[in-house]
């Protein structure tokens, strides 16, 4: 099981905490299927919900969920990519990225296509 990750907000103060849908249900008590929407993904609480602008000053989309899962900096999987980090930074904010992109990101995070998707 992976290790929860804490986003900080822009002073470095603790503001979420990233976890599979899995340690969430292990921590509420909940079911797995009761931790999901109906359309099967994981429901997300928060100021910040995965794919959705935050009053216009970023976005937290599947992309990122899954590289902060993993630990691994923009730099890191943009090295992985063959590219730069800005460009990569590019890509993760994406809201609508094409299928061709999401499948390298996937293999450079050595996860599946559809824990990318939103």
């Amino acid at each position: 099981m992976a290790k929860p990750r804490i986003l900080p907000d822009k002073s470095g103060k603790p503001l979420y905490v990233l976890l599979t849908v899995e340690e969430y249900a292990k921590l509420t008590g909940a079911s797995k299927a009761a931790s999901q929407n109906k359309s099967g993904k994981a429901a997300v609480a928060g100021k910040r919900p995965v794919g959705r602008p935050s009053s216009g000053k970023g976005v937290v989309t599947p992309i990122r969920v899954q590289r902060e899962r993993l630990g691994l900096s923009q730099a890191e999987v943009a090295r992985r990519l063959g590219m730069t980090q800005g460009g990569y930074a590019v890509i993760e904010k994406s809201l609508n990225p094409r299928a061709a992109t999401v499948s390298k990101v996937a293999k450079a995070l050595g996860v599946s296509v559809a824990k990318l998707s939103a």
